[in-house]
């Protein structure tokens, strides 16, 4: 066991193999994982006034962590164990030593004392009442209970490390420049303790960026993985797309610059999705937007602007979706830019859901293959809706017009789909008014589908002045004149 330890005292800095990668990919969307960061002097900043004096590694008293070391190898031989080397550890029963104060306190299993042993050793070398302190801390000020201080201590042990002095002074600042409350403080430590590990300086840096940007306090909030990023620094080596994921600001500019973003444009993106902040820029975020860039036709900052969320989904499943586009469906290039640009969330619907929508048109009602096509391009929307819903808005279409009516009105007007029930049916009221029989109805919505994605009160209006005319059959071109036309129109048919 000590030369154990003293392989651990000594050892190289190097990445633990408990930390998570910077992110993990999923089959459609990409969510950054949970992973303990660390404070904040690990990537540059030295930062010693964190820690109690005598607590951080390489800095705490190294006959506390090899007295502890020394109790722990020798606590099969008996209650009580001494050390050669004196401390306040040297010599007291089993259960007041910190390895053991912590395994029964917070029910810690071998696994968890081995983690915490190499994120966070220097805990050990803390005393048994000082780490009561502590935990005690925690439960009185932010009202954790046994469970929470176990998360913590598993997650980011190094916590324990800290002064009461700094815990009270970063806890102040969040509320201070966060609004944080109690409640929302815990969660966010809970979810991310290593942001205690972080200077004053460095968190007013961070929430100073966040504001640059136009960020709303409630998303950091939402998301308080972002305050354990760094701001700046050269993380990001461009050529052959090396080196670590990126500073915020190397995100924010490479953003700015490609996607020709304002400030305003700049915030409606990071607002509406923070955690594009998160992803790593050369791995993650360039080839995205790349591939956006390409299939879209040079219109990748129209989607992302309409659509942020695009972001979160992976190239491997954007791509099987153009795939999908392109041989099912038989879409051309500038037909999926299209398809995009109209709609960008339709990256959100799985393949299974946009096969069941293809398949419903083309098996069920017998669309050909070229009609289905002009459907979903004109109207994206349909890969959004339930077929229970696709089928009840074409069976009362065919009830009062028939099969082949129906078909031929939804391809020739493919947003009625996306009208409800009971807006359809005011407008077919009104057709009604002027027209009084279906048949006559559905001989004019089969020269002019559209008259139906028209509003009801633009319908009847039109409709009132063409019937005073005498001619209410010239609605299927009148309906689409602008205002100033229309008016013109009518202006002439006085004079005859």
């Amino acid at each position: 066991m000590a030369i154990l330890l003293l392989l651990f005292l000594f050892r190289s800095r190097t990445v633990s193999p408990f930390i998570p990668q910077y992110h993990r990919t999923t089959f459609n969307r990409e969510i950054p994982t949970s992973a303990a960061a660390q404070p904040e002097n690990a990537f540059g900043e030295a930062n010693p006034d964190l820690f109690d004096d005598a607590d951080l590694m390489g800095g705490f008293d190294l006959s506390k962590l090899v007295d502890n070391y020394a109790a722990v190898g020798g606590a099969v031989g008996g209650d009580y164990v001494k050390s050669d080397v004196k401390s306040e550890n040297s010599e007291q029963p089993l259960n007041q030593m910190s390895y053991f104060y912590l395994r029964d306190r917070l029910d810690l299993s071998e696994s968890d004392l081995w983690r915490l042993t190499w994120l966070g050793g220097g805990v050990l070398g803390l005393s048994r009442a000082k780490l009561g302190d502590k935990l005690d801390w925690f439960v009185n000020v932010l009202d954790f209970d046994e469970e929470d201080l176990k998360k913590m201590v598993k997650t980011q042990p190094s916590v324990l490390q800290l002064s009461e002095k700094n815990l009270e002074s970063t806890v102040k600042l969040l509320h201070d420049r966060l609004g944080v409350t109690k409640e929302s403080l815990k969660k966010m430590i809970l979810s991310y303790p290593s942001i205690l590990c972080y200077s004053a300086s460095n968190l007013n840096v961070k929430v100073d960026f966040f504001e640059e940007v136009g960020m709303k306090r409630e998303k950091i909030l939402e998301n308080p993985q972002l305050m354990t990023l760094s701001v700046e620094g050269d993380l990001w080596e461009e050529e052959g797309r090396g080196g670590l994921p990126g500073s915020l600001q190397d995100k924010v500019a490479w953003l700015r610059l490609t996607l020709d973003l304002d400030d305003v444009d700049l915030s409606q993106i990071v607002t509406q999705n923070p955690r594009i902040l998160l992803y790593s820029l050369p791995e993650n975020i360039i080839p995205k937007v790349e591939l956006l860039d390409e299939i879209s036709e040079g219109h990748a900052d129209i989607i992302i602007l309409k659509y942020p969320l695009y972001l979160d989904y992976s190239v491997e499943g954007v791509s099987d979706l153009v795939s999908f586009l392109k041989e099912r469906v038989n879409l051309a290039n500038r037909e999926v830019a299209k398809v995009l640009i109209k709609r960008p969330t339709v990256v959100s619907n799985g393949l299974e859901k946009m096969e069941e929508v293809v398949t419903y048109f083309n098996e069920e009602h017998g669309i050909p293959m070229d009609s289905v096509k002009k459907i979903l391009v004109q109207n994206p929307v349909v890969f959004s809706l339930a077929i229970s819903t696709l089928r009840e808005k074409m069976r009362v279409l065919t009830r009062r017009f028939g099969e082949d009516a129906t078909k031929s009105i939804v391809v020739g007007c493919p947003n009625i789909l996306n009208l409800g029930r009971a807006n359809v049916q005011g407008k077919l009221d009104v057709l009604v008014d002027y027209f009084r029989t279906d048949e006559a109805i559905k001989a004019v919505l089969m020269r002019q589908p559209t008259l139906l994605a028209y509003s009801g009160e633009r319908l009847r209006d039109r409709l009132q002045s063409l019937d005073e005319f005498g001619v209410v059959d010239k609605i299927a071109w009148t309906i689409s004149l602008t205002e100033e036309k229309w008016d013109a129109w009518k202006d002439e048919q006085e004079k005859l």
